[in-house]
């Protein structure tokens, strides 16, 4: 299952690698506006202020990248990559507040259960890491999904297939960790030379972006098999 898993979504991401740069420009462009480093050099009445703007950034970041998860499995299903499909999750019927909500209270659980042991963390990310695509699916049936079904529905999602779907993502991930440490390993070999680094940077962050494609891809694959 995995292995069809990566096999499939490498062979969209080779043929549709631009349009799927394409577009995650917007989510992109959100999520460049968020700075939360910057609280640490603020105080008083722009702190507050800007701690506002931190928040309704991530709330928007949190539609978009839902909605662009939700396009390029839409994109995948039909056979056509558009750059429209990065903003289906904008259709009234997908009721966006909901989509905001969830993937919200999703991640404050998450972060509460980093805060206790990094084994729960783990296991509500594998149980509502397919959220997206379940709802959706609902969606197009004609269901009114609400935040508790949205909840529920992306844990049974994954039900019988949880190990199956952290194996997926721990490949992933050792390989996001590789494209991480690598840099600092050659940069600190070459005592911090600025061409180097900056040769360096643009080398890794390419990978980058075609790992992030290769991993969306192989979610929806994933799932439309557990689906069947």
């Amino acid at each position: 299952m995995i292995a069809n898993a990566m096999t499939k979504s490498w062979e969209v991401v080779k043929k549709h690698w631009w349009m799927m740069f394409l577009m995650g420009i917007p989510a992109g462009i959100v999520g460049a506006f968020s700075d939360p480093s910057m609280l640490l050099k603020l105080q008083g009445m722009q702190r507050a202020l800007f701690s506002i703007f931190e928040l309704i950034v991530g709330l928007v970041g949190i539609l978009f990248s839902a909605s662009l998860a939700m396009g390029y499995a839409k994109s995948m299903q039909t056979g056509s990559f558009k750059f429209k499909n990065a903003f289906v999750a904008f259709n009234r019927k997908y009721n966006w507040p909901v989509i905001i909500l969830v993937g919200l209270l999703m991640a404050l659980a998450e972060a509460f259960a980093t805060l206790l042991f990094i084994v729960p963390r783990v296991i509500l990310s594998v149980g509502w890491g397919l959220w997206m695509y379940s709802y959706q699916d609902n969606i197009e049936a004609g269901d009114e999904v609400g935040i508790t079904q949205a909840f529920t529905d992306a844990w049974k999602t994954t039900k019988g297939y949880k190990w199956n779907f952290f194996g997926l993502q721990l490949l992933f991930f050792c390989m996001y960790m590789v494209l991480t440490i690598l840099p600092t390993a050659i940069t600190s070999a070459f005592k911090g030379n600025g061409i180097v680094v900056a040769v360096v940077s643009v080398l890794v962050y390419i990978p980058m972006i075609i790992i992030s494609f290769w991993n969306s891809a192989a979610q929806i694959i994933f799932y439309r098999e557990i689906k069947k």
